[in-house]
């Protein structure tokens, strides 16, 4: 286990950008699903306390660097509604923003710009506001992401909602 944890934590190195993210394919753009999917898996790694003493230094700087990426990313998401003037009241937020929330909801300990804040306070309230309209899944999603940051109340009324329209 050991050697195939580090033969794994090399290739991940490799593969990561000088931006921080992730290609599909080795020589690739930059992806921000499969980003998240990498840095949510190593934000599940460390909940569980199953990243090894001799990795987490290369580990949490990989990460680091990865949110870093993504953090950019949903600058950019956020300014493109500024920019186009969207109705920020109306339903902007998508699957890819509530990944962005729930594997941010595991590195809270990451510095976060004042760009990523305004951001990170938006879509959030987007989550809160419109989770309804929301799958399954994604309010799953939501549920957990607001209650690692503290709104228990949303996410204990998502829960709510999940069992009553559970089939037993």
């Amino acid at each position: 286990l050991a050697d195939e944890m580090e033969t794994n934590l090399h290739k991940l190195l490799q593969q990561q950008s000088e931006k921080g993210g992730f290609p599909w394919f080795k020589g690739g753009p930059d992806n921000r699903y499969i980003t998240q999917y990498i840095v949510t898996g190593i934000g599940h790694l460390k909940k569980l306390g199953a990243i090894p003493a001799q990795h987490k230094t290369a580990i949490n700087k990989l990460a680091e660097n990865a949110i870093h990426y993504l953090d950019r990313e949903i600058i950019k998401d956020y300014d493109a509604l500024v920019k186009n003037k969207a109705d920020l009241k109306k339903q902007q937020i998508g699957h890819t923003q509530i990944n962005y929330l729930y594997m941010r909801s595991f590195f809270n300990d990451v510095y976060a710009s004042g760009a990523v804040m305004r951001a990170a306070n938006f879509y959030p309230k987007q989550s809160q506001q419109f989770w309804l309209q929301q799958n399954r899944y994604m309010q799953g999603t939501i549920a957990l992401a607001l209650f690692r940051t503290g709104d228990s109340k949303t996410a204990l009324d998502i829960l709510r909602s999940l069992k009553e329209n559970a089939i037993i």
